[in-house]
């Protein structure tokens, strides 16, 4: 069972309440490890979902990263690098890592979703996801190659996911 399956099963729910919208999407679909490309320099994004709330209204990107533990979020330098890429970028972390969960709200403003490792697995193997914290909205001023980048990868041209 993983984060990213969690995040899949409970997409509507987290997406809604994250974007403040008060009904579910028409469409969505969801993407891991999408490549993106900043200075020259490829970084992976863990999961993203795609969102049309109705065709009257724009989609919406919700890039989410996820971290185990404080270590692992010490140590990543290049997650600010994916703001651009979405309109609400979250970290995914462990309910019960209240350092991790602390270390986040001091030292960003992204939104924080919690992922119930030591719950029992649900029927469609997964982990219940709340939104601790919603994120805030972006201009996401490189969504169209996140879009180029889904639509390569959907006709087998990649070249970012090759490496």
């Amino acid at each position: 069972v993983t984060i990213a399956r969690s995040l899949t099963n409970s997409l509507v729910d987290w997406t809604m309440q994250s974007s403040g919208m008060k009904y579910p999407p028409y469409h969505h679909q969801e993407h891991t490890e999408v490549r993106v490309s900043v200075d020259k320099k490829r970084l992976r994004l863990d999961f993203l979902a795609v969102v049309r709330w109705s065709y009257k209204r724009p989609k919406d990107v919700f890039g989410v990263e996820i971290k185990s533990c404080l270590a692992d979020f010490e140590a990543d330098n290049k997650w600010e690098n994916y703001l651009n890429f979405c309109h609400y970028f979250c970290f995914a972390i462990p309910q019960s890592d209240e350092e991790l969960k602390e270390a986040i709200e001091t030292q960003t403003d992204a939104g924080i979703l919690l992922v119930d490792l030591k719950s029992e697995i649900e029927e469609n193997l997964s982990y219940p996801v709340a939104v601790y914290r919603e994120p805030q909205s972006r201009s996401g001023s490189s969504v169209s190659l996140v879009y180029e980048t889904l639509y390569e990868r959907i006709l087998g041209w990649s070249g970012s996911d090759a490496h």
